[in-house]
């Protein structure tokens, strides 16, 4: 048996590409009707199985039917999506976007083909998830280049949805696109979704991962956003996502004075857990904060999970005494205690690890090393109260009596 022309038609084949011809003009042949690939997923296997030939690719054989199935796929493929696009620009002319495609997987998918997987963990099972990202960035492109919205307009439209759908893989596709990212990068708008990504919860953090990997909010203009992000993820306690804005440069001195203030110490252990080093935020006075206007809990985590400079400690030992705050002032003057004991020059974890406490137990330890030296003190003044009053007895005691 010969194998057909079109199995040594190579040039025919690869001139499709991955992906439909970006070149394709409006008024291509629309999309052809059922035939081979229209037929059950296991009956073409079985076909594939049963065809005869001879060397591999050259006159028959399995692997030149495949060549030859992809090869109609790919066109196929491309004349679904010209008529997709087609079919959008007679709708809404200058105004035509590629972003509803999205929820209209069956102008785009040709019969029998098998839907993208949605990734949003159910949402948008129905339509959204249905198509190919790839496919929607083409479509976008060509809906522009023919009349459509402009560019910017389409990439702006497909991020919203795939924020929107929570669409990773959409949101990947899109940003990763050579005709759009031109059109994305460097806007305050988008930086802005990266407190959505946060709020939305889907597993993985996906959406938030697709962004930052894309470079979404990087630049320095963009911190704001990124601490923002971040007050969000930590407020809802959510580690992964608080770790992927730490690493992409997010600060956590507005997170840590909220927490501190506001007593959040489950917020305080998430940072420390992450590895903040909290005294690594000092230099606006964060243990002085802590010690005007944070809880006794507060000041003891930010000494338990870190080590200070015992100059920033007396200044906070200074506050807190200039406000009355005793207790806060007491764990201050433990902590410098300690570190003097132990002949070391920072103060905090040191403290923690010599009383081998943990939480605000481990102060503990601490107190009651400074509470020693009082008790010593008042043994020494009840010795001398008890010498004084056996002085001034003692004659009176050796009187004679001189009744």
């Amino acid at each position: 048996m010969l194998a057909p022309a079109w199995c040594h038609d190579s040039d025919s084949a690869a001139a499709s590409g991955p992906l439909p011809d970006a070149h394709g003009g409006p008024d291509a042949p629309g999309a052809p009707g059922p035939g081979l690939l229209s037929l059950p997923d296991r009956l073409l296997q079985d076909i594939l199985a049963l065809v005869p030939g001879g060397s591999p690719g050259a006159d028959g054989g399995a692997p030149c039917a495949c060549a030859a199935l992809r090869a109609a796929w790919r066109e196929g493929l491309l004349h679904r999506a010209q008529s997709a696009v087609a079919a959008l620009l007679a709708e809404d002319g200058e105004r035509a976007l590629a972003a509803p495609l999205y929820d209209r997987p069956e102008l785009l998918l040709l019969p029998g083909m098998q839907a993208a997987a949605a990734t949003d963990g159910g949402r948008g099972g129905s339509g959204g998830g249905g198509v190919w990202p790839a496919l929607l960035c083409w479509a976008a492109v060509q809906v522009a280049a023919q009349g459509g919205c402009p560019l910017h307009e389409q990439a702006r439209w497909l991020v919203r949805v795939g924020v929107a759908m929570r669409d990773a893989a959409l949101l990947r596709a899109v940003l990763g696109c050579t005709a759009l990212r031109p059109y994305l990068h460097g806007g305050a708008w988008l930086a802005e979704y990266l407190s959505t990504a946060t709020l939305a919860g889907d597993p993985g953090e996906g959406m938030l991962r697709a962004l930052l990997d894309s470079g979404v909010g990087a630049g320095p203009e963009h911190q704001a956003a990124r601490d923002e992000a971040l007050r969000c993820a930590v407020g809802l306690n959510r580690a992964g996502a608080a770790r992927l804005l730490l690493a992409a440069g997010a600060d956590a001195r507005g997170v840590l004075q909220n927490a501190i203030r506001d007593g959040w110490i489950d917020r305080l252990r998430l940072l420390a857990g992450l590895g903040v080093r909290f005294s690594a935020y000092d230099n606006g006075g964060l243990l002085s904060y802590a010690a005007r206007w944070g809880s006794v809990a507060a000041v003891s985590e930010l000494l338990r999970h870190d080590a200070w400079e015992q100059g920033r400690v007396r200044a906070a030992l200074e506050v807190a005494t200039a406000h009355s705050r005793a207790e806060v002032a007491g764990l201050l003057r433990d902590a410098l205690a300690a570190v003097a004991a132990v002949g070391g020059t920072e103060a905090g974890a040191v403290a923690a690890h010599a009383g081998g406490g943990e939480g605000a137990g481990a102060t503990q330890p601490a107190a009651e090393s400074g509470g020693a030296p009082l008790m010593g003190a008042l043994i020494c003044v009840l010795v001398v109260y008890a010498v004084l009053v056996g002085m001034v007895m003692l004659p009176w005691c050796l009187t004679p009596d001189l009744s």
